[in-house]
């Protein structure tokens, strides 16, 4: 699962609305919150339920854990030599729809183990500058993994031996650049460890004693950026399909081309390889800082509908695969894209004021 080559990508009745919260009356929506407006007894009962997560049976699927069906699901979601037919979650028009559904489906199974039917997921504002520093803290998702142990995370409430990785683990670390773009890192580091979460703090292969690295590359991209593009996705519509050599020599003009592109290749992409470890592989959702990183990218993706109500979805004829007849392959279900572009009519929620 080589997601290598995309971490780094610069330091009509079917073309939908793309409606932010047109679907029902705000009073009635679930309030996502900014983690950082969390009172210390949520963070606490957030951070139990995770936990708790892990003792009971999915609702998906009995047969693995309710957390770690979600490192599984994702993870089988890329497209690989051995099943190369999922390729719609990520470097895809889709990327955005299928994460939206994805957490919906997190966020649900944070109700029924919590037996909180209002509980919300929170999200993560990194272009807030500073905001990692409640963020990866010991009494919240612990710090940086140990340089000196494999970058096991030593500290914090998923430490080693209180967070154990599930039997669907991607050992492949890709945080490294690939200057060849040749699908091989220029650093070939030793697998990740099953013993526990690993993070390996790091800018462009460079390690990083914090994520004060994650304020410095912010500080370049702020939000006004990607509310200014006008269209939400351009063609190609489906990068996941290409080599990773085609990925080095277009990903600058990608980024100019597109909202999706930008948001997902410019800021999403480089949060997950500045972290580092498993939040760099396939199964990075083993980090829970995993589940606020891409609440903030969906909210991200929510005020962009909002500044840019009548901009369209790539239809079906434009890209059979991606389009928006298109369904997400989530492997459990079947939900088209169209069903879910409009954030209130779908999730039911809405972010607050960051």
């Amino acid at each position: 699962m080589q997601r290598r080559h995309f971490l780094y990508a610069g330091a009509g009745l079917l073309a939908s609305t793309l409606a932010g919260c047109g679907g029902g009356s705000e009073a009635l929506l679930r309030v996502r919150p900014d983690v950082l407006q969390l009172s210390n007894a949520e963070r606490e009962r957030y951070v139990q339920t995770l936990h708790a997560m892990k003792r009971r049976p999915s609702a998906y699927d009995p047969a693995v854990n309710a957390y770690d069906y979600f490192v599984q699901l994702h993870g089988r979601a890329f497209p690989s030599a051995q099943d190369p037919t999922h390729y719609n979650a990520h470097m895809s028009a889709s990327f955005l729809p299928w994460h939206r559904e994805f957490l919906l489906r997190f966020e649900r199974e944070l109700q029924r183990v919590s037996g909180d039917a209002q509980m919300a997921l929170p999200y993560w504002d990194w272009q807030q500058q500073g905001s990692w520093r409640a963020i990866f803290t010991d009494d919240f998702l612990g710090g940086n993994g140990d340089a000196g142990d494999r970058f096991i995370v030593k500290s914090g409430m998923f430490r080693e031996g209180l967070w154990p990785m599930g039997a669907y683990f991607d050992e492949t670390p890709d945080e490294f650049a690939d200057s060849e773009g040749d699908g091989i890192a220029d650093i070939n580091p030793a697998p990740l460890s099953r013993r526990g979460l690993t993070r390996r703090f790091s800018f462009e292969g460079l390690d990083a004693d914090s994520m004060q690295v994650i304020d410095d590359y912010m500080a370049r991209e702020p939000r006004s950026r990607l509310l200014a593009y006008a269209d939400y996705d351009a063609a190609p519509y489906m990068e996941s399909m290409l080599t990773p050599l085609e990925h080095l020599e277009n990903r600058q003009s990608w980024i100019e081309q597109s909202m999706r592109k930008y948001l997902e290749l410019a800021l999403h992409n480089p949060v997950h390889a500045m972290i580092g470890g498993q939040m760099a592989t396939g199964t990075s959702p083993n980090d829970p800082v995993f589940f606020l990183h891409h609440a903030n990218v969906d909210r991200l993706w929510a005020l962009w509908q909002d500044a840019h109500a009548g901009a369209s979805y790539p239809s079906s004829a434009e890209d059979a695969h991606v389009g928006s007849g298109a369904s997400l392959d989530l492997l459990s279900g079947d939900v088209r894209i169209d069903s879910v572009l409009d954030l209130a009519a779908h999730s039911g929620v809405r972010y607050a004021a960051g």
